[in-house]
């Protein structure tokens, strides 16, 4: 332990690039690290939205809503399927099974979406979006 204390004494200049290049290494590991203190959470809802000017809440869940509702039924990965009608715009939301490719499940609903063809005249386009994948840190207020 002495000649370990005479050599920092007796070479300053070594010790100090010791502690320099200690310092640029643990630079470079912290931009490299890749951490979170919360961890991001997977979506695991999608919407669909189909407006439908000038109907009325019941014109939109018999026209649009069951008829999406039915072609829902066979896709596998949906663990639930929640719809609501109101004047104008009929909206559905998915929601997925846990530990499902949510990618696959999000075509298979496109493509059940679209097989639909017999919506009511002056309906428009049904809109299909994933909801964005939440960040709990976002919403952490203090």
């Amino acid at each position: 332990m002495k000649a370990l204390v005479r050599y920092i004494i007796l070479n300053p200049i070594v010790v100090k690039l010791v502690l320099l290049f200690a310092f640029i290494f643990g630079l470079v590991g912290l931009q490299n690290m890749n951490s979170n203190f919360f961890t991001p959470i997977e979506p695991n809802f999608m919407r669909i939205s189909v407006a439908y000017p000038g109907a009325s809440a019941l014109e939109v869940e018999d026209g649009i809503l069951i008829k999406i509702e039915n072609n829902l039924k066979r896709i596998p990965g949906i663990e639930q399927v929640n719809s609501t009608a109101q004047e104008n715009i009929g909206n559905v939301l998915i929601e997925f099974q846990k530990g499902v490719d949510t990618d696959d499940v999000v075509e298979n609903v496109k493509n059940a979406v679209n097989q639909v063809n017999n919506f009511p005249q002056g309906a428009e386009k049904p809109v299909i979006y994933k909801e964005p994948s939440i960040d709990p840190a976002a919403t952490l207020s203090i």
